[in-house]
This record gives C-alpha cells, sequence and structure tokens, in this order.
C-alpha cells in the first residue's frame, strides 16, 4: 500500500495499521532500545497498542509517529523508574538481611544489645541516624531518605557503612 489515509486508520482498517507498523516499527523500537535495552520490543508493542486504541484522535501521519515516540518514551522512562525501584528494594534487603545475619551469630540477648548500643554510639552522626531509622525504628529506605532529606542511594551507602563500622567494633570485643 502507497498511499495512506488517516480517514481509514481512523475508522479501524488494519490495511492502514499495517502500513504504519511498517513505517514505524523499525526506528521506534531502535529509539526504545537506545533507551532501555532488551525491553525495548515489548514497549514498542505496547505503544502501537496504545496508538491503535487512540487511532480517532489522530489526524496524520505526523501525529502518529508523534505518538508513537512520545508514548514510547514515557513507557521508557516508567520502565527505568520500575528498574530503579526494584534495585533499591533488592539493595535495602540484601543489608538488612546481612545485618539480621550478623545479629544472629552472637547469643545473650542482654550482652548483644549492651554491644550494640556501645557500637551505635560510636557511629558518625548520619550514619548512626540512618541506621536508627532503619533498624530501630523499622522505616524503608525512601522513608528515610525523604526524613532525613537526602537521595536514597545515600541511605543505602549510610547503611552498608553503619554494618560495615557495627561488625568491625563488634568483632574486638567477644561477647
Amino acid at each position: 500500500m502507497s498511499d495512506f489515509s488517516i480517514e481509514r486508520f481512523r475508522q479501524g482498517h488494519r490495511e492502514e495499521l499495517n502500513y504504519v507498523y511498517a513505517l514505524y516499527l523499525k526506528p521506534v523500537c531502535m529509539f526504545a532500545y537506545q533507551l532501555v535495552g532488551s525491553d525495548s520490543e515489548d514497549i514498542t508493542l505496547e505503544s502501537f497498542v496504545k496508538l491503535w486504541s487512540s487511532r480517532h484522535k489522530l489526524e496524520g501521519l505526523g501525529h502518529i509517529k508523534g505518538f508513537l515516540y512520545i508514548t514510547t518514551r514515557n513507557a521508557c522512562i516508567d520502565r527505568l523508574r520500575k528498574l530503579q525501584r526494584e534495585r533499591i528494594a533488592y539493595l535495602e534487603f540484601l543489608y538488612q538481611q546481612d545485618f539480621i545475619c550478623y545479629i544472629n551469630e552472637f547469643n545473650g540477648t542482654k550482652a548483644l544489645l549492651v554491644r550494640l548500643s556501645e557500637a551505635i554510639e560510636i557511629l558518625p552522626p548520619q550514619c548512626k541516624e540512618v541506621f536508627i531509622l532503619t533498624f530501630i525504628n523499622g522505616l524503608n529506605t525512601s522513608e528515610v531518605a525523604e526524613k532525613m532529606n537526602i537521595g536514597k542511594q545515600n541511605v543505602l551507602n549510610q547503611k552498608a557503612r553503619a554494618i560495615k563500622k557495627i561488625r568491625i567494633f563488634m568483632s574486638k570485643k567477644k561477647l
């Protein structure tokens, strides 16, 4: 098909969709790949599904192209944000599991609590606050970051630093 008809596209003629698909699939997919990598094909196909659902609003090939690129860009941004949230949640889980496993190695709850209290007291101020908010008050990384007005990655770094310093302190003197 060489002549594209926006009216036929808006009416739902598959030939027109096939034309648009053949014209824009590869460039839109390459665009998505540059942004997110391996998820690009799924995102591109989702964009075409949204295009087909919104076809009645579009006024020509220029609008279709713009719609596809904007929809794809937004989906890529959403995917990247989701991956970042998952990464932070996973790191938070690892830090907490690491600390819990370390604490469980000790016997004698009272002696452990006294020693842990001593270790917490020697932490640098920001590191100490992150540790207390996370492990004692039970806040998650996002809540600590918001409360302290610092980045999530900074919270994760402070957690790791606290665990390392506490581990070193606890290992210097046996309970």
